[in-house]
């Protein structure tokens, strides 16, 4: 075999084993080393232009925040306040019983502000009342409920404010704080989208709130104030007609209206589209901003996700990995539910991550400061719980999550076994030799193996080459001798 020969039977060869390296490298990419890593081939559909200053598009079955801008900044909420006034009051009150409206309740509040007319003394069942609260907008009603639960807890007026902002922390709310029933304007009465956006969802899981929000016209009878019965037109104008058809929009289930001078216009809104159930919420906007981006916010999400059920197994077996990986194995996963994916994007592009957060007893998973700071789990009593937090990503975009409690097992004097320590150590050391071979030296072995298949390949290659020119070789020289 001449130079020349060799030298292109060596550029062959070269071109060959990259050409496997490349193969080979699929099967040790840091995508397919761990279930939960993202690898994504579809992205996040482009939003919308959103001229509110403060919005947010939320799955309600899932809580999934689908658009957010600007979400946690502090904002007046004006009448979507009434939203969380309903839902508290219907904790601490019965539809069918009787709401009588105080001085304070029909003074208390701006004459040029909304409201339905009542008098003092006049009387009304508690349905009625937020039928006015959430329909008509009506302050006197906000008012006169607030007294009427804040009595039925054993306070008044102001017990009922603090069980509001008790409900915000308890629905996650980070930036939240009310002062009044009916959203009138006070420097210290505020909360933001995101926030207004787990009440807005609370409050739609309410079947009440859920009824009430999407009537469109309402009627309450006479009164021992009013002889006339008093007609309610909902003035959401995404469901309604009452003011304008302009902005009417197909699978509107209500939502909440409000307007002050300092919130400018705030808005809430329900659509139920292609089976998805959506919240939208508008902050500050100018005009009917509020409802063009509402309305645009709905499109680009009804045009670009569909649903996926949190049962997929794809996804259930990253929830599995997750959990395995942890170390955990009194940690559940309650599947339930779906979520909303980008068209594209399918559950295997998905992660999933599982933080602890604190003991059952004193954790509140919304506390950002607790995460950061760290919380020292293997310091606390061994008999309590430990509370965790799953979360499902697309990329760095966190989608849901949802807590997960682990009971820590205990021996007869409360200390943990030394047995099952034992055990769960031997098990942790095999797990992460498990883990290392599957993810590092199995795919190294994998891609060794199959190098050296290619080579043998061209071994074969090279060598049949080689004997076919030795016989063409003999065939000419016996052909030469003969002729001679």
């Amino acid at each position: 075999m001449n130079l020349h020969r060799l030298m292109t039977y060596s550029r062959k060869f070269f071109i060959l084993m990259i050409a496997g390296l490349l193969v080979a490298g699929q099967f040790v990419l840091p995508g397919r080393v761990s279930a939960g890593e993202n690898t994504a081939s579809g992205g996040w559909p482009q939003e919308p232009e959103v001229l509110s200053a403060s919005a947010v598009l939320m799955d309600l079955d899932s809580g999934e925040v689908l658009y957010s801008k600007d979400d946690k900044a502090a904002r007046y909420p004006a009448s979507t306040t009434k939203l969380m006034t309903a839902l508290v009051a219907l904790e601490h009150s019965k539809l069918d019983e009787t709401v009588t409206f105080s001085s304070d309740a029909v003074f208390k509040n701006e004459t040029n502000s909304s409201h339905i007319a009542r008098d003092v003394g006049e009387q009304m069942s508690v349905e009625q009342t937020l039928y006015g609260i959430l329909l008509a907008s009506a302050n006197e009603c906000a008012y006169a409920i607030a007294e009427h639960a804040g009595a039925n807890m054993g306070g008044d007026y102001h017990t009922f404010i603090q069980a509001m902002n008790d409900k915000a922390k308890e629905l996650g709310c980070v930036n939240t704080h009310f002062t009044n029933s009916s959203g009138l304007h006070d420097d210290q009465h505020y909360t933001c989208a995101h926030d207004l956006a787990l009440i807005a969802r609370a409050a739609y899981q309410n079947e009440t709130i859920r009824k009430m929000v999407g009537t469109r016209r309402y009627e309450i009878p006479p009164t021992n104030k009013h002889a006339e019965p008093t007609p309610l037109n909902n003035t959401h104008a995404m469901l309604s007609t009452s003011k304008t058809r302009e902005f009417l929009y197909d699978g509107c289930l209500g939502g909440k209206t409000g307007y002050t001078d300092e919130a400018r216009h705030t808005l809430v809104t329900y659509v139920d589209r292609n089976g998805g159930h959506l919240a939208g919420v508008s902050m500050c906007a100018e005009g009917n901003d509020s409802y063009k981006d509402t309305i645009a916010l709905m499109d680009w999400a009804v045009t670009n996700f569909y649903k996926v059920s949190i049962q997929d197994a794809g996804l259930q077996a990253k929830v599995d990995e997750a959990i395995k990986t942890s170390g955990k194995s009194g940690l559940s996963w309650q599947a339930e539910g779906s979520l909303l994916l980008p068209k594209g994007v399918h559950t295997g592009d998905l992660s999933v991550r599982i933080e602890p957060t604190g003991s059952a007893q004193d954790s509140d998973p919304t506390d950002e400061g607790k995460r950061e700071a760290g919380t020292d789990l293997a310091g606390r009593d061994r008999g309590e719980e430990e509370t965790y937090r799953l979360t499902i990503f697309f990329g760095d975009r966190p989608l849901v999550s949802r807590p997960m409690t682990a009971a820590k097992k205990t021996g007869q004097n409360g200390e943990s076994s030394g047995i099952s320590e034992t055990g769960k150590a031997i098990g942790n050391f095999f797990g992460n030799i498990g883990k290392v071979f599957r993810t590092i030296i199995g795919p190294i072995l994998l891609a060794m193996i199959l190098i050296l298949v290619l080579l043998f390949v061209v071994f074969l290659f090279l060598t049949r080459r080689r004997r076919a020119r030795r016989r063409a070789r003999k065939n000419r020289v016996r052909k030469y001798r003969g002729r001679r």
